[in-house]
């Protein structure tokens, strides 16, 4: 090898002038994050209603009896239920009732499944005809989209602008 052939000419480091060879970086909109920033301001404050009444919030605790009791009752994932044509109308009633009824019901019914969804299946003949299961999934869905924009999303440790962790 000669040194010719490993012989490495010093870098140029000048700034180059504006409007020279190079375009600049993009710029990211913050209409995104201004949109979600709207969509979860919505999520708290939008009212839902269902045969003219208006409904109670989907919150934590109606959360997470309707996680409890589609396990109980052996329903599909939500992926599934929802790909499945009319798989999502069991969790839109489930949706419905448990934003249909007080706490202190809900509470009560949710430490017994059998008897929370004979309730469910009681309100459904009366408040949630057949006839109307299109807008029953699509209210049950809007709600549940609803209430998933506020659900906080941990950032994975190596996420840019994340806390360094230890591991622990």
């Amino acid at each position: 090898m000669t040194t010719e052939e490993t012989f490495v000419p010093p870098l140029d480091l000048t700034p180059l002038p504006a409007g020279g060879p190079l375009t600049p970086a993009p710029t990211i909109p913050s209409t995104t994050t201004d949109q979600a920033e709207e969509a979860r301001e919505e999520a708290f404050t939008e009212e839902f209603t269902w045969n003219g009444k208006k409904l109670q919030p989907f919150s934590v605790d109606r959360y997470c009896a309707f996680v409890s009791q589609r396990v109980a009752m052996g329903a599909p994932t939500l992926y599934r239920a929802i790909m499945d044509g009319s798989g999502f109308y069991p969790d839109a009633l489930r949706i419905l009732w448990l934003c249909s009824n007080k706490s202190s019901e809900i509470s009560h019914l949710s430490r017994h499944p059998e008897a929370m969804q004979q309730e469910i299946m009681a309100w459904a003949e009366q408040h949630a005809p057949l006839d109307l299961a299109g807008d029953i999934v699509t209210l049950g869905l809007r709600i549940y989209n609803s209430s998933q924009l506020n659900r906080h999303t941990p950032r994975h440790a190596s996420a840019p602008g994340s806390a360094p962790s230890s591991g622990n």
